[in-house]
C-alpha cells in the first residue's frame, strides 16, 4: 500500500514539476504578445464576457482595457471597441453603424487605423456630420450579430447599418459556457491546444482552410442562417427608418486566383434580393501581395495597411451612391 502511494505522489509530483514547467516556457519564453492563439485567449479573457442571451453568447466587457496582438484595446460603456458615445444620436448627426466579427473588431490594428475609424475621418474630412460607431465583436457569426443588433445596436438610432460579412460567418453558433479552470487560467494549456490543432490540420486529421470555409456553404453548413440573418437585420433597419449596406471581406490569403467567388455571388445575390447595396472588397486589394496585408504570417487578419484600402472603398461607395448626407455648406 505504502509503495503504491509512494507511485503515486512521485507522478503527481512529477506532473506538477513538468506542468509548472511548462506554464513558465510559455509565460516567460514563448510569449512574445504576438502569439495568435494566446492573444485569441486574452482577448476572450480580458474583453469579453458570457451574455445573458444564448443567442448572443458573448459580449464586450463594459469600459475594458486590454493589450492584445500588439495593439492597446478600449471598448467604451456600450461594449464597443472606440471613443465613448452618447446613446442617443446628437442632433443634425448620421450615425453608421457597423456589424461585425473579428474584422469589424479590428483584430491587431490599433484602433485608428481601423476600417471604421478610418471611414469616419475621411467623411468628416469631407465636413460631413458623420459618426461610425463600431460593434464588431471576434468570434461572432451573422446570426449573433444580428441578435446583438436587436438588443443593442438599433437602440443607437443608426440612419445606416454596414454589414461586414467574413466567409466565415456562416459557421455554427457554439453552444457557449464557462470555460474550465485550465483554459480560463493556463498559458501553457491554451497554446498547446492551439498547437495540436494545428497538428491534426498538417496531418489531414481536420480540413484545410479552403476546405473548411467550402463545407460552411454546403448542404451541411449554416449559410441559410447567416442568409436569414442578413434579411433580420435589414427588416430591424428599415422598421426603425435607416438603410443599410452589405460588404463582403476578402479571405486574404489567397487573392487572385479568388477561391471563393461562389461566396462572393451568393452574398450579392441576396443584396439584390433584399434590395440593397452590395460592394465587393476583393477589388480593393486584389493588386496587393497578400502576406502584405496580415496582421502576421501565421495570422490572416487583414492589418492596417489593409485596413487603409477597405476604407477608401467604403468611402468611395458611400459617396458615390449618396449614401451619407453631403458636406456641410454644399
Amino acid at each position: 500500500m505504502k509503495r503504491v502511494l509512494f507511485h503515486a505522489m512521485s507522478v503527481l509530483f512529477l506532473g506538477v514539476i513538468i506542468g509548472g514547467s511548462a506554464e513558465i516556457l510559455v509565460r516567460f519564453v514563448l510569449d512574445d504578445g504576438m502569439q495568435y492563439d494566446l492573444e485569441m485567449w486574452k482577448y476572450a479573457r480580458q474583453g469579453k464576457k458570457l451574455s445573458d442571451d444564448p443567442a448572443i453568447g458573448h459580449e464586450h466587457v463594459d469600459n475594458a482595457k486590454f493589450h492584445a496582438m500588439g495593439v492597446d484595446i478600449e471598448i467604451n460603456s456600450h461594449g464597443m471597441r472606440g471613443p465613448e458615445v452618447e446613446q442617443a444620436k446628437p442632433a443634425d448627426t448620421f450615425r453608421i453603424l457597423m456589424v461585425g466579427d473579428s474584422l469589424t473588431f479590428g483584430w491587431g490594428v490599433k484602433a485608428e487605423e481601423t476600417f471604421s475609424q478610418r471611414l469616419e475621418a475621411l467623411l468628416v474630412q469631407d465636413n460631413r456630420r458623420v459618426e461610425v460607431l463600431n460593434t464588431g465583436i471576434g468570434n461572432t457569426n451573422t446570426p449573433m450579430q444580428a441578435q446583438l443588433f436587436a438588443a443593442h445596436g438599433r437602440t443607437f438610432q443608426p440612419d445606416l447599418v454596414i454589414i461586414n460579412y467574413f466567409i466565415n460567418d456562416a459557421e455554427f453558433t457554439p453552444d457557449h459556457r464557462e470555460p474550465g479552470f485550465l483554459a480560463r487560467n493556463s498559458f501553457s494549456y491554451n497554446f498547446f491546444v492551439g498547437r495540436l490543432d494545428s497538428v491534426l490540420r498538417l496531418f489531414s486529421q481536420r480540413s484545410g482552410w479552403k476546405e473548411y470555409y467550402a463545407d460552411l456553404y454546403g448542404e451541411d453548413g449554416n449559410w441559410q442562417a447567416a442568409r436569414d440573418a442578413i434579411g433580420k437585420i435589414v427588416e430591424m433597419a428599415r422598421a426603425d427608418g435607416g438603410d443599410v449596406l452589405l460588404v463582403n471581406y476578402p479571405e486574404i490569403r489567397e487573392l487572385t486566383p479568388y477561391p471563393f467567388e461562389e461566396v462572393t455571388a451568393r452574398l450579392a445575390a441576396v443584396a439584390n434580393e433584399l434590395d440593397i447595396p452590395f460592394l465587393d472588397l476583393l477589388p480593393s486589394v486584389v493588386d496587393q501581395h497578400p502576406s502584405d496585408l496580415w496582421v502576421t504570417v501565421p495570422d490572416p487578419h487583414p492589418n492596417g495597411f489593409a485596413n487603409g484600402f477597405f476604407a477608401d472603398a467604403l468611402y468611395r461607395k458611400l459617396v458615390d451612391e449618396r449614401m451619407v448626407p453631403e458636406p456641410a455648406g454644399s
